[in-house]
């Protein structure tokens, strides 16, 4: 009998349609992006840096100044399909080693790789279609000494021309590249501004706000722990909303890992709102004060319950379930104090909203203090007053009567709005009636 082998190798357009077929192009640019805040955090930078994008039906643009790409990790790492080894000495956003080649081949037909760290110049330059033709996967390579002049920042340049069809259509769209910033400067907030300045397109990038607050009435939550070798820090703590007109960004669980957001504003069963008495209750609007924020750190990325696109977790992760569980455990105090304070079951969902804004409206808090959360080191326990009695409580009234003779009344009663004439009107109806008494 021959004995022989038979070649089981994939053919390199198979690996390239499989590699990119259920991967979103949005999730791709953040993809590049993390590369970028990874050589950031490679190089150990205290300074602002930039990141800078251009997207035109034309062409994607990627340029950064944050340190270049040393010439041993580009030739061992950067375009190997899949890492040898997870552990770094930082945390970084990178987890499998395939974003970078996923993305470059989701955008376009050829890409140019142009990096400098002020020892050596080099240049990968591939057209995919030639790629694909022949059996080698190595990658034309370049080198020379550093380009760079005296005070010329290290920096790495990622060009994608002939663009896909369906990409060149997105990108030409400016819903898309809103979104895309949109996304940016919420996924990026713990970088923004403190680390990186991201641009897109000329317009620089702004991180939405995430501060802890704490005041002399409130005090949040701050637990740390450490779940199969992850750091874990959960942060609990109640934000009033002063009027309707108030963002409710951020209100139920936001999930960080390695300080990229995976998961924003979640009210779902996912996170233990469910009902269940070992849970929490069903997310309803009388927890719309509450807010919660968990960072999970890890030098090991392959240890966080990520899915390969970082745009979720993974439920069934043991950390995740471990982690769970001390978010329950940590956000019940706040849930029950909540559930007292407004009482469900007693009052209609308006009713409920209304009496939510007018007793906000009645508390003047003393000596507020918003702390940025990468700022908030401390543990600290839960604390907030006792909830009034209800009959003490503050109840809204709503009623409709005719404009113009409501606008008569604000010029008699010298007042600017429709809620000063009721306030006015009902306290001389209670004064005339003795009501006080």
């Amino acid at each position: 009998m021959n004995v022989d082998d038979i070649d089981a190798s994939p053919t390199k357009k198979l690996f390239i349609d499989i590699l990119t077929r259920d991967i979103k192009l949005e999730a791709c640019i953040l993809d590049l992006v993390d590369n970028s805040i990874d050589a950031y955090t490679r190089n150990n930078f205290e300074e602002l840096k930039k990141i800078e994008l251009t997207i035109t039906p034309e062409k994607f643009e990627i340029y950064d100044n944050c340190g270049g790409i040393e010439e041993k990790f580009l030739r061992e790492h950067v375009f190997r399909f899949g890492v040898t080894e997870l552990v770094r000495d930082i945390p970084t956003l990178g987890v499998y080693g395939i974003g970078l080649k996923r993305s470059l081949f989701k955008i376009g037909g050829e890409f140019i790789l142009e990096t400098d760290d002020q020892k050596t110049y080099c240049i990968v330059k591939v057209d995919v279609k030639d790629w694909e033709k022949n059996d080698d996967w190595t990658l034309p390579f370049e080198k020379s000494e550093s380009k760079l002049n005296k005070g010329e920042l290290p920096y790495t340049k990622i060009t994608i021309n002939k663009l896909h069809e369906e990409v060149k259509k997105q990108f030409s769209l400016s819903t898309f590249i809103n979104n895309l910033r949109d996304k940016i400067g919420v996924i990026y907030t713990m970088f923004l501004g403190k680390k990186v300045d991201i641009i897109v397109n000329s317009k620089p990038i702004v991180g939405i706000p995430l501060n802890i607050r704490y005041s002399d009435k409130y005090a949040p939550t701050v637990y740390k722990d450490k779940v199969n070798d992850v750091d874990v820090k959960i942060i609990c703590f109640i934000q009033p909303r002063k009027n309707r007109g108030d963002p409710m960004i951020r209100r139920g669980w936001n999930f960080f890992c390695n300080d990229r957001l995976i998961l924003m504003d979640d009210m779902t069963s996912k996170t233990g709102w469910d009902g269940t008495k070992a849970h929490l209750p069903q997310y309803h609007p009388i927890y719309n004060e509450f807010r919660g924020i968990v960072r999970l750190t890890s030098k090991d990325p392959s240890k966080l319950p990520l899915n390969t696109t970082k745009t979720g977790l993974i439920y069934e992760h043991d950390t995740y379930k471990k982690v769970l569980d001390l978010m329950i455990i940590n956000s019940r105090p706040l849930i029950n104090f909540l559930t007292k304070k407004y009482n469900s079951e007693s009052n209609q969902l308006e009713e409920i909203e209304n009496s939510v804004e007018e007793e906000i409206d009645e508390v003047e808090e003393e000596n507020i203090t918003e702390v940025p959360v990468q700022e908030v080191e401390e543990e600290t326990t839960f604390s907030a007053p006792e909830p009034k009695p209800q009959e003490e409580r503050a109840a809204g009234i709503s009623y409709e009567k005719p404009k113009k003779i409501v606008n008569k009344l604000k010029k008699y009663l010298k007042v600017k709005t429709n809620k000063a004439v009721g306030e006015k009107t009902f306290d001389y109806f209670v004064e005339m009636e003795n009501l006080n008494e």
